[in-house]
């Protein structure tokens, strides 16, 4: 039990081990990409309690990839994401794929310690 979180937060997506729901520590990198990436795969309107986060429908639309990077910088601010110019030519041959690192911002990430 040594490796139990301190401050568990449920992991993203949501899985079971065993009879247990995972988790991973709250600020973790694991976490704040979890958060980033539900972000982006979030169309806005999805959420219920939060209507206006995610992102615009992407479907048929060329990946904009400002649009992105601004809805992680809003709705995440312990993450930046971000587009490399060689990632930008494959989005384009890709249409509606694009890779996008999530680093942390450790000026908004709580370290503890």
């Amino acid at each position: 039990m040594a490796d139990y979180p301190i401050t568990p937060k449920l992991k993203v997506p949501f899985s079971i081990t065993g009879t247990k729901a995972d988790v991973v520590e709250q600020d973790s990198y694991e976490e704040v990409e979890a958060c980033a990436i539900a972000t982006l795969r979030t169309p806005i309107g999805r959420c219920i309690d939060e209507p206006e986060w995610g992102i615009a429908d992407q479907v048929f639309k060329q990946v904009d990839i400002v649009e992105l990077e601004e809805a992680v910088a809003e709705w995440e601010p312990r993450a930046r994401a971000v587009m490399q110019e060689e990632d930008l030519e494959d989005a384009a041959e890709h249409f509606g794929h694009a890779m996008i690192d999530v680093n942390l911002d450790s000026q908004e990430t709580n370290r503890r310690g």
